[in-house]
């Protein structure tokens, strides 16, 4: 008699153990999936564009550098009017530097050099990818909290350059 006691009280186990397994569906994995695939070798090379106007045969020239830097500073190659770098006075803390003010310096160069006679001969720009980051970011949905939504961004941060190369005849050539 106390084999079908025993039968009573485990089958009734056993079977609600086993509904009990049917609803919760499949295990949960712990690892987060990661949505983003690997960056491209491509995607982190350096990119170079170069306008050069046709030269002039036979004459010389003195030669004037302006680069802008990163929207950070202006470089000028020989020194212009006694300065070789131009940057803008007001620097904000998170902000960085003024980018109007940069703009308004290195156009305002450029204007001058123009003015003077100085003739832009090329114009090169650069950029240099430094690094990249990718962020996943999980979200649970509103009607399924057991399957998150994952959003993945990448983010790459580059190093740009332009350089204005401008050229002027020498006095005795005129």
């Amino acid at each position: 008699m106390k084999f079908p006691l025993r039968l009573c009280l485990f089958l009734p186990a056993i079977l609600g153990l086993r509904m009990a397994a049917a609803q919760q569906g499949p295990p949960a994995s712990k690892t987060q999936p990661s949505p983003l695939a690997p960056l491209p070798e491509m995607a982190l090379q350096p990119t170079m564009t170069t306008s050069v106007l046709p030269a002039a045969g036979g004459l010389r020239y003195r030669y004037q550098q302006v680069r802008a830097y990163n929207d950070e500073c202006v470089y000028l190659a020989p020194a212009w009017h006694g300065q070789s770098k131009l940057q803008p006075r007001k620097q904000s803390l998170f902000a960085g530097p003024d980018r109007a003010e940069l703009d308004a310096l290195l156009l305002s160069t450029l204007n001058e050099l123009a003015e003077d006679g100085w003739e832009l001969v090329e114009i090169q720009s650069s950029a240099l990818p430094i690094r990249a980051t990718q962020k996943v970011e999980t979200e649970l949905a509103y009607n399924d909290p057991n399957r998150p939504v994952y959003t993945g961004t990448t983010s790459i941060e580059t190093r740009t350059q332009t350089r204005y190369l401008f050229r002027k005849p020498l006095p005795n050539q005129r």
